[in-house]
């Protein structure tokens, strides 16, 4: 499947390897240049803008995987929703609390977009071991991503 992983640090970076690796289409976005650089020798679709992100999914919606701190997600979200076509799909991969992505997803809702929030623990070890996730979001969102989290929790 295609999907975008923004966000490039210790985890976002397995996540977007371990994806790439399985054969899914993977787009890697972050806000420094080398961290992306770095997942393209795994694989992934360099995407240095945001913009880059959404043109690499056509006139299609985009399914992004946002793994940022909780102290940004709000920030990145709304930029994310300024860009992205209506019927896409965003991930909330980070350490946010769960309560609060019931909020973004009236948000994302109301710009006709879904929000999953997808608590996602396993450290750098992931890669290796499977991550464990917590999957919370429409059923038709989780249909779509189905793939790529059964791709993530295998070890």
């Amino acid at each position: 499947m295609k999907i975008a992983i923004a966000g490039l640090g210790r985890m976002g970076m397995q996540i977007a390897r371990k994806l790439a690796e399985d054969g899914h289409d993977v787009i890697a976005h972050n806000r420094h240049k080398d961290p992306v650089d770095e997942a393209v020798t795994y694989g992934a679709t360099a995407a240095y803008e945001k913009t880059d992100v959404v043109r690499a999914f056509g006139d299609k919606p985009v399914v992004l995987w946002i793994m940022v701190p909780a102290e940004v997600i709000d920030a990145q979200l709304d930029e994310w929703l300024s860009l992205i076509p209506k019927g896409s799909i965003i991930i909330d991969g980070g350490n946010s609390d769960f309560r609060d992505d019931q909020k973004r997803a009236e948000k994302v809702a109301a710009a006709g977009s879904s929000l999953m929030d997808i608590g996602t623990s396993g450290g750098v070890w992931g890669y290796q071991n499977g991550f464990s996730m917590m999957v919370g979001g429409e059923q038709s969102a989780f249909d779509t991503v189905e793939p790529a989290l059964k791709t993530l929790a295998a070890p």
